[in-house]
C-alpha cells in the first residue's frame, strides 16, 4: 500500500511539472508580437505584373513600347502607340512603371488607392474590367503566386 501510495504522489508531482510546463509555453507564446510582415520590393510587383502584361513575350504591345506595365499614360513616355504609352528604352518604361506603383502604393494618385488597398483592388484599378480587361482574377492569382501572398496584401507592405 505504501508503495502504491509512493507510485501516485510521484505521477503526481509528474503530471504537476508537466502541466506547469504547459502554462509557461502559453504565456511566453502569448508574449510573443506578431510578425510583421516583410516589405516587398515594388520592383517584384513590377515584375510580376510585367508576366501578366505580356512583356517577357517576344514582339508583344508591351515590349515593342518598351511599357513593361502596360502604361496607358506617363509623363514619361514619348509618344501614344497602340493605346499606351511608349518608351524610348525599357529602362524608362520600367521606372515609369515602378513609379506610378510606388504613387499608388502611398495613396498619391486619384484611383482612390491607399496603403491599406489590396493587391485585389490594385488589379481592379490598373486594369479595369470597363478597360475590357475580363481576366482580372487569373491577373491577381498570378501575380499573388509570383509574390507568394495573399490577394489580401497590403500595398503598404511594398517597399517604394
Amino acid at each position: 500500500m505504501k508503495n502504491l501510495l509512493l507510485k501516485i504522489i510521484y505521477l503526481y508531482r509528474q503530471l504537476i511539472s508537466v502541466v506547469q510546463l504547459l502554462i509557461k509555453k502559453k504565456q511566453e507564446s502569448q508574449k510573443t508580437p506578431k510578425k510583421i510582415p516583410e516589405k516587398i520590393p515594388v520592383r517584384k510587383l513590377a515584375e510580376s505584373m510585367a508576366g501578366f502584361e505580356g512583356f517577357y513575350s517576344k514582339n508583344s504591345l508591351a515590349q515593342r513600347n518598351n511599357n513593361p506595365l502596360n502604361l496607358r499614360w506617363s509623363k514619361y513616355m514619348t509618344e501614344k502607340r497602340g493605346g499606351f504609352a511608349f518608351f524610348d528604352t525599357p529602362e524608362l518604361g520600367w521606372s515609369a512603371g515602378e513609379y506610378d506603383l510606388a504613387c499608388k502604393c502611398r495613396g498619391k494618385t486619384r484611383t482612390g488607392l491607399t496603403g491599406e488597398s489590396t493587391i485585389r483592388d490594385l488589379i481592379y484599378v490598373w486594369a479595369p474590367v470597363s478597360d475590357n480587361n475580363p481576366n482580372n482574377e487569373n491577373y491577381i492569382k498570378y501575380v499573388c503566386s509570383r509574390l507568394k501572398v495573399k490577394d489580401t496584401f497590403q500595398l503598404k507592405n511594398f517597399s517604394t
